[in-house]
């Protein structure tokens, strides 16, 4: 966190330089209080738990042994496949 927070800072005072060299007719102060900080970590989390909650309903749906049958028989096809060509070729 402390270090996201020092990028944003960064980002914050390289916004506000570009600003204040580009433009001559008014000035763009940085300031950022501890209450910005806040705001920001409870953005971020709210997020993060929103994405998680998508994620981990996502996953409660789905039917793992039916996944875990088409990867099984997919790949047992071609390994079949690739020994019964080896197997062919061999003769």
């Amino acid at each position: 966190i402390p270090f996201g927070f020092l990028m944003g800072y960064g980002i914050c005072a390289a916004v506000a330089a570009a600003i204040n060299a580009t433009q001559e007719t008014f000035r763009m102060p940085l300031v950022l209080s501890t209450h910005t900080f806040a705001f920001a970590f409870v953005v971020v989390a709210a997020a993060a738990f929103a994405s998680g909650l998508l994620v981990w309903g996502r996953l409660r749906r789905l039917d793992l042994v039916a996944v875990l049958k088409t990867r099984i028989g997919s790949g047992m096809k071609a390994s079949t496949t690739a020994t019964a060509t080896a197997a062919a070729s061999a003769r």
